[in-house]
């Protein structure tokens, strides 16, 4: 921006400060804006002091003025015509010439307006000249008289003292608003440099961000050497930004302070004064076999948080001097944060020069080198930043995107970490990134981790959250939001596993053994051990899985888990395959390092150039955020005088003792395209990574040769698969090199071979991408788990043709778990119908129940997508069926869609816990009676379909006013024609007859009763107390549910949400009555409403569920009568209708005889 150093005060219109030029630094000049307005033709008086209107533009950022600057100042539509205006004053001598830029909200052309530029002005009156007509916003020359859009004139500056002015009039009321102003120096005084620049904006949002900020930029140097910029002022600002701080009762039943301050009564708490790093250094127990050694610490750098390796081995590092200075998280909106530059000169392994990069930051996250020079992430901004004479400080930095929030430093974007796929991963954020030719390319991701991001040598994805010490992809995200159903349909079976993003594998590999006691925990007892020691992981943060070559064998692919709470780094073992779990390297009581150091705060970690694993130490007092901070915390930080000891920091390298170690630089930046391709065999899996990013991001073509060599001929399998992916990377991948690369003997360059086939896929390579696959398939006879799942992934997008869903269903039942299933589907968006024909029929090698579920998962992705139609139809028999039959049968698939597949299914395969299948059912093909008085009455109770076993209840629909004999029988006709059913249809008169059959009959059928057996025992029977009353409590029911349960713990039943789901109990009675009810409930605001049914032999109840105020507060109402008959009663309770939330929180039912005497 061009003010720096500055004050905007929106409220008075003014801004005094500054100018930097282009490159960020300052310039010999300030200059003062300020804006004014007043009735049409009156002179302005209040410049500095124009109040602040009423129409606020709510998308616009704080401090970017606003639209109410100008649509109240310079908008004039419904009210008397007034003129605004802004004046700049501090310009030094010279001729200028000024362009105005207008933007129109709702009109294609401008209008007419009134303008006045030039000295010293206070109104538009006799001062201006009036401009119409002309097109929408760029700058661009035009005259007066041209462009109503744009106003220029030049305007002649004699001294200091002068004062520009551009005031606007809009003379036909129309919606618009001033976007911005440039004013060019065009001649100067003889002793100076002209050519200069000024763009500024005046408030107002624009969706194109065509002036995005108050100051835009200048763009060019005024002339002479600008001095150094002061020091920033600390002056303990709180981010705007920043969420409301919790208040400890939202952890209340969750964290156990209580149990932490009990164990803490008979455990001694050391000191933890701040130590030097030679003190700190003896404070720490390492592992057998490795030892730690100091790299850099302060002055040189302060809280460093995340940290890169150069070309050349020198380590960028950001700080976070923002964070946590004190209890109440002051400071963290004060530009103190700063990209540090270390070096080693003398090759000893300890830095021994910093160099400023970029300071004046605040709270940076992430930065990655790309093509030409760092991008940072500042959120909520992304920049790109150059350094163009290579003295390693930034000479220009220009935003190029948006990036996390600001405000909440433990929950926003970060990472920016480049895989080998070319692109640039987060964790805690939506997006990826590439960076090409100066622009930004963002593409909407998975949002998975919360803080750090790495890769093990296939290049999946691994990250970590809070107290959970790994996550990872099992396949690459892209692949799972390449199917837009893909994710509800993991959502609603399986969740994370099923989609294989983001999935934990750290379940058992979660206790952790710190050396010192460990109170700052702010779940306190429970996660805390007897002895005042950590448990479990709880500030998991910046993992690294080990790709170097310094230590042991053993330690490739071990992840290393920095823990800040615990002081310590862990070690765990990621086990082969294609969906790993992770196990503790170490016994009990053992980690890699542990310090018996409070402040030590390891916070990320890297493979070096060297080898070795490095550690940023942001060696703080108080690691726990002010918006999470409870007194638990914050009354041992104030008696321990931990607030103490800032701007501290360390970076830690971990070594293997019996290893050799070289400190010298990589010097990569310096290599020739050939020695970079033979680095991407490297046994350092950070020297093969960063000879791939130079390679792809310096667009080195000459490398393209070596590069197809060496994906055909390496003897290394990882020089393979960089091969491959830098020649993805730099558009030179061919059908050849790839196609041989698939009968590579290591199952990671196959797995290679078809993901960038999958990227090189066109309409042409479509049918050779099939025969590739088909062969891996047969003759090669491909087992291994990693390569079939990207088989699938890559088939399931070629596939177009009857044959290729064949063969994916072949292969797919090689993998047949979720996570197969999932790989799949990926690429099936548009074709699930033309894949659900081909399964339909039985095909050698793939198991029925296989088909069937697979089938379920095509028709949910339908379902989700909207789709359907005839392509998704079941096949039906018409064989044999009259002509009115066969209307009947058309119709019944309508009715079924509308009323019954959403739990039995388009494909009639029925859906896991909630309603059995229908095909090839002998309670659908069997006798037409039976099956007609379960539609019409219902069915509750245990019941065998298909040789599965079932408890549910059916609501009846033969009384619900939706359907009539005339369409229950073409439903019953449909669905015993369907499927492969061959059962005869049903008639309308068979349903009157059936309906008549059971007029009397209020409750559901039973499978035994349907048998024609005495109906199956039910719970305990209740028998009314001596005043007739009897209480149903929710601890007696019977439930034919999938989520309803009782909870002894509440006295409850619940949660209620599925509409099928009912509760039933029985009662025995020695006389029939008339009973009042009254429901014991809870229910709170937003779930009520919702409508319940209960139902007896003889009648039934319905009734709207309402507020209690909470589901802590149970009401009992009195809610209406029913009939109960002599002796044994059934009395069922369940929704009536589609639930909106929660039906109810049920405690228990109360039945109350009600004499007639008062005549109701």
């Amino acid at each position: 921006g061009v003010f720096e150093g500055g004050t905007w005060n929106i409220l008075r219109n003014h801004f005094s400060g500054k100018v930097v030029d282009e490159y960020g630094k300052p310039l010999s000049l300030t200059l003062t804006i300020e804006f004014g307005s007043a009735d049409a033709d009156e002179h302005i008086t209040n410049w500095g002091k124009a109040p602040q209107a009423s129409y606020i533009n709510r998308k616009a950022p704080p401090g970017a003025g606003n639209n109410a600057l100008m649509n109240d100042m310079l908008y004039s539509s419904g009210v008397p015509r007034e003129q605004a205006g802004v004046r700049v004053s501090g310009l030094p001598e010279g001729e200028y010439e000024v362009f105005a830029l207008l933007r129109h909200f709702f009109t294609a052309e401008s209008q007419r307006y009134a303008w006045a530029i030039g000295i010293d002005l206070d109104r538009v009156k006799g001062n201006g000249f009036t401009a119409s007509g002309g097109s929408r916003t760029e700058w661009k020359e035009a005259t007066p008289q041209q462009a109503g859009n744009y106003a220029r004139a030049r305007v002649q500056i004699s001294n200091p003292q002068d004062t520009l002015t551009m005031l606007y009039d809009n003379l036909d009321e129309s919606f618009s608003d001033v976007m911005g102003f440039q004013i060019a120096r065009v001649t100067g005084a003889e002793d100076s440099e002209s050519g200069f620049r000024i763009q500024f904006d005046c408030g107002g949002w624009d969706s194109t961000d065509h002036v995005d900020r108050i100051t835009r930029n200048v763009l060019n140097r005024l002339s002479g050497e600008a001095p150094q910029p002061p020091t920033p002022t600390r002056t303990g600002a709180v981010p705007a930004e920043r969420p409301a701080i919790r208040p400890p009762s939202a952890l209340n039943g969750w964290a156990d302070w209580k149990r932490g301050e009990k164990i803490f009564e008979n455990v001694v708490i050391p000191p933890a004064p701040p130590l030097s790093p030679e003190e700190q250094l003896a404070t720490f127990k390492m592992a057998p076999g490795y030892r730690v050694e100091l790299v850099a610490a302060e002055p040189m750098i302060a809280d460093p948080v995340f940290f890169e390796f150069d070309a050349d081995g020198r380590i960028w590092v950001l700080e976070y001097r923002g964070y946590m200075r004190d209890l109440a998280g002051t400071g963290e909106a004060d530009p103190i944060c700063r990209l540090m530059v270390l070096e080693d000169t003398n090759g000893d392994g300890r830095s021994d020069k910093s160099t400023v990069y970029l300071d004046e930051l605040v709270m940076p996250r992430s930065f990655a080198f790309v093509e030409g020079g760092v991008l940072l992430a500042e959120p909520p901004h992304l920049w790109f930043c150059e350094d163009h004479d290579g003295d390693l400080v930034c000479d220009r930095k220009r935003k190029v995107g948006n990036y996390g929030v600001a405000g909440n430093p433990q929950h926003t974007a970060n990472g920016l970490r480049r895989g080998i796929d070319n692109w640039l991963h987060s964790a805690d954020w939506a997006k990826r990134h590439r960076f090409r030719e100066g622009s930004l390319i963002e593409e909407d991701a998975i949002h998975r981790g919360q803080f750090g991001v790495s890769f093990d040598d296939l290049g999946r994805f691994y990250s970590c959250r809070e107290s959970t010490a790994a996550i990872m992809d099992y396949l690459p995200e892209e692949y799972a939001r390449r199917h837009p159903g893909l994710r509800e349909l993991a959502n609603r079976n399986g969740g994370r596993r099923r989609l294989g993003v983001g999935a934990v594998i750290s379940g058992q590999a979660q206790e952790v053994f710190p050396i010192r006691p460990t109170p700052q925990i702010t779940l306190g007892g429970l996660e805390l051990r007897d002895d005042g020691t950590l448990r479990t992981y709880t500030i998991a943060s910046g993992t690294c899985v080990y790709r170097g070559d310094q230590f042991p064998d053993d330690a490739r692919g071990n992840l290393f888990v920095p823990e800040a709470g615990g002081h310590l780094i862990g070690r765990l073992v990621v086990e082969d395959g294609l969906t790993p779990q992770a196990k503790r390297h170490y016994p009990a009581g053992q980690e890699l390092l542990a310090s018996t150091d409070e402040r030590f705060r390891p916070i990320n970690a890297r493979t070096g150039p060297d080898g070795a694993l490095y550690v940023a130490d942001m060696y703080k007092g108080v690691i726990e955020h002010v918006i999470f901070m409870v007194p638990w915390i914050a009354d041992q930080v104030k008696a321990r005088n931990l607030e103490s000891g800032n701007d501290l920091g360390r970076i830690w390298r971990i070594v293997a003792t019996d290893r050799p170690i070289s400190y010298d630089s990589p010097d990569l930046s310096k290599q020739s395209a050939a020695h970079l391709v033979e680095a991407l065999s490297h046994p350092n899996g950070w020297r093969r990574d960063t000879a791939q990013r130079l390679l792809v991001d310096r667009r080195l073509t000459e490398a393209v040769p070596p590069l197809k060599k060496l994906a055909r001929e390496s003897g290394s399998y990882l020089g393979r698969m960089h091969a491959l992916w830098t020649l993805e990377g730099l558009g030179a991948l061919d059908w050849s090199t790839v196609s041989e690369a698939l009968r590579h003997e290591h199952p990671h360059v196959r797995v290679t071979a078809l993901r960038v086939m999958d990227r090189i896929m066109t309409d042409d390579l479509r049918a050779k991408v099939v025969t590739e696959i088909s062969a891996l398939n047969g003759e090669r006879g491909e087992s291994s788990p990693e390569v079939l799942q990207q088989a699938l992934i890559t088939l399931s997008a070629a596939a177009a043709e009857p044959a290729d869903f064949l063969l994916l269903l072949q292969l797919a039942a090689k993998r047949p778990d979720d996570l197969g299933r999932t790989a799949a589907l990926t690429g099936l968006a548009g074709r699930e119908a033309d894949c659900i024909e081909v399964a339909m029929e039985a095909i050698e090698g793939v198991p029925q129940g296989f088909r069937e579920q697979f089938i379920r998962d095509l028709t949910v992705l339908i379902e989700i997508a909207g789709a359907g139609g005839d392509a998704s139809e079941p096949v039906v028999n018409y064989k044999s069926l009259t002509a009115d039959q066969v209307k009947r049968a058309k119709l019944g698939n309508e009715k079924y869609t509308v009323l019954c597949a959403s739990c039995h299914q388009p494909h009639g395969l029925g859906t896991p816990g909630v309603a059995p299948r229908l095909a090839k059912s002998e309670w659908v093909t069997g006798s037409p009676e039976r099956l007609a008085q379960i539609v019409l009455r219902g069915l509750v109770g245990p019941i065998e379909v298909s040789g599965q076993e079932w408890n549910l209840h059916m609501p009846g629909i033969g009384s619900s006013g939706a359907v009539d004999d005339d369409d229950l029988a073409a439903i019953l006709t449909f669905i015993r024609r369907a499927w492969g059913n061959t059962a005869d249809p049903v008639d309308p008169d068979l349903i009157a007859r059936e309906r008549k059959a059971s007029a009397d009959r209020r409750f559901p059928w039973t499978a035994p009763e349907l048998a024609g057996k005495d109906a199956p025992s039910g719970p305990e029977p209740i028998r009314p107390d001596d005043k007739g009353q009897f209480t149903l409590y929710s601890k007696t029911a019977q439930l034919f549910a999938k989520q309803l349960r009782y909870h002894p713990d509440l006295d409850l039943i619940g949660p209620w949400v599925n509409e099928s789901d009912a509760a039933l109990w029985q009662v025995d009675l020695l006389a029939a009555g008339r009973y009042q009810v009254h429901l014991l409930h809870a229910m709170d605001d937003n779930n009520a409403g919702n409508t319940w049914l209960i139902k007896s032999d003889l009648g039934v109840l319905e009734g709207k569920v309402s507020t209690t105020g909470g589901f802590d507060k149970f009401i009992e109402k009195e809610v209406g009568f029913i009939e109960l008959k002599k002796g044994s009663n059934r009395i069922l309770m369940r929704p009536a209708g589609t639930l909106k939330g929660e039906m109810i929180d049920l405690r228990s039912i109360r039945f109350e005889p009600h004499s007639n005497d008062s005549g109701e």
